[in-house]
């Protein structure tokens, strides 16, 4: 059956609203010392904020955290590319890939 196609399992996606309102900003990019975030979602009760090297290490570290807004202390942290996970508490997470100089 070269050259054929089975169409008969179509597959249909969705954009969830909630994606749109689970928006986050994170900011310096690259960063260089304290690396903001910024989401409506941070004002939740069971949020988890966490940065991981390449490795899957755990370097959250030093956090403060204001209304609606996080603070990393990353001067500590080698220049590189880490990962930064959000995860909501309501089963959704969110992941970002951070560069710090």
């Amino acid at each position: 059956l070269e050259g054929c196609y089975d169409l008969s399992n179509p597959v249909r996606v969705v954009r969830n609203a909630a994606s749109q309102r689970n928006s986050v900003s994170i900011y310096p990019l690259p960063a260089t010392d304290v690396l903001h975030i910024s989401s409506n979602i941070l004002d939740e009760k069971n949020v988890q904020v966490a940065i991981f090297d390449m490795g899957g290490n755990d370097l959250t570290g030093k956090m403060k955290r204001i209304i609606g807004e996080m603070s990393f202390d990353i001067t500590a942290m080698p220049a590189g590319i880490y990962i930064l996970r959000i995860n909501d508490g309501k089963g959704n997470i969110i992941t970002r890939k951070v560069m710090v100089q």
